[in-house]
């Protein structure tokens, strides 16, 4: 005699913990879950755009950043996800598709300040990531979270 087990009804689900990040114009400090860090850079605004070392976002996101010098172009890989950039170029590619980073304002791109840290607008990358981005106004505070 032979039977079959039948399968569970409700099979359980992996674990898909929410992240939530938070970060401030001027602090230096990410919090990611409650967990804190510092960055070597604070974020800043840059034509009213938010812009901050993206490593620290896309590592806590559980992607990877590669950055090549001599074409200084950073990818960005989360899941099927996978975002190209150039430094001082208001266009990116996702998965292959060109979109501009901010189309009312073509000064918005990838940018370079001193000691030579690359700053990337956090929204575009963010919510091309999958991710929902709220501005806090009156703490200068970016909340990004990914479900």
């Amino acid at each position: 005699a032979s039977w079959v087990l039948d399968p569970p009804e409700n099979p359980p689900e992996e674990p898909n913990e929410k992240i939530i990040i938070t970060l401030q114009i001027g602090s230096k400090i990410i919090v990611v879950n409650d967990k804190k860090e510092t960055m070597d850079v604070s974020p800043m605004v840059k034509f009213e755009r938010t812009v901050l070392p993206i490593r620290y976002v896309v590592e806590a996101l559980g992607g990877t950043l590669e950055y090549e010098v001599h074409t200084k172009v950073i990818t960005i890989k989360l899941d099927e996800i996978s975002i190209e950039m150039q430094l001082k170029n208001p266009v990116a590619t996702v998965n292959g598709e060109k979109k501009q980073f901010d189309p009312s304002d073509n000064r918005v791109m990838p940018i370079s300040v001193p000691p030579g840290r690359t700053m990337i607008p956090v929204r575009f990358v963010a919510e091309n990531l999958g991710c929902k981005v709220e501005w806090e106004p009156h703490t200068k505070s970016i909340l990004i979270t990914k479900e």
